[in-house]
Formats: structure tokens, sequence, C-alpha cells
């Protein structure tokens, strides 16, 4: 007897525990970046590009491919938005989470179909880091 068609349905959940997400980290502050850097790989995250600027990221997206950006916006925020939005030109879909000492960055950043897929205020624990991430590479803004 022949087993016919075979499907498998997977949850958003299993799908990003199957799937390696790969990371883009921005950030100036070296330590911190670092601290980050060892979170994800601690939880089978790949980091395939960790940069001090905005302007570096926007140049090394398209061939590091990450999966999410996670960028620092503690400081010069409209200038760090508009660079954001580049990578926003280069891949509508890109998926996009910040962190940042600050919590609001202005309408154009937030909302439905802003530019932010997720806002993790920095000194967040590590379990709500790794899961936001994941959750917003599955599709969920948070």
């Amino acid at each position: 007897m022949g087993l016919g068609a075979m499907s498998i349905c997977l949850t958003q959940e299993s799908h990003a525990k199957l799937h390696t997400v790969r990371a883009l980290v921005v950030d100036e502050d070296a330590v911190y970046q670092n601290l980050l850097c060892k979170l994800l790989v601690t939880n089978g995250m790949q980091v395939v590009g960790r940069v001090s600027h905005l302007d570096e990221a926007v140049g090394m997206y398209k061939d590091a491919a990450p999966d999410v950006v996670l960028a620092d916006l503690s400081s010069d925020v409209e200038s760090r938005v508009t660079r954001l939005f580049k990578i926003k030109e280069i891949d509508p879909l890109a998926k996009i989470v910040v962190f940042s000492i600050l919590s609001f960055f202005g309408d154009e950043a937030q909302g439905g179909d802003g530019l932010i897929d997720a806002h993790i205020m920095k000194g967040s624990a590590a379990r709500d880091i790794v899961g936001t991430i994941q959750n917003v590479v599955v599709g969920e803004k948070t």
C-alpha cells in the first residue's frame, strides 16, 4: 500500500526553531554589540554581520542576506531612521528590530506598516530579546 502524498504542517514557532535566524547587528557600543552577538549565537542564531554604523549596514545588507536587522537607535534618531528606510528600499520585506534607551521614534517609524517591526528596550531580559527576534522573523510585529 502506497503512502500517497504526505504533508507536514509547521507552526510559526516550529519554523523559527528549525530555521537558523541570520542577524545583522548594528551598534556603536562595542560592549553591547558583543553581548548581543553572544546572546544570539548561544540561542542558535547566526550573526552574518556586525557593524558600528547604519551606513555600513546598508552597504552590506544585500550580500549578508540577514533575516533580521538589529539596530541601535539610542542617539541621532532622525538620521538613523533615514538609513533604516534605505534598507527597506533595498528589501521592502526587511525585518528590523530596534534596540534603544528611548521609548518613542515618531509616527513614520512605528505603526501598522511602519519601518520598525519591533522595539526592545536596552537592558531587557535575554528571553524577551530572543523571543522578540524569533517572532519578528516569522512575521509577527511586536
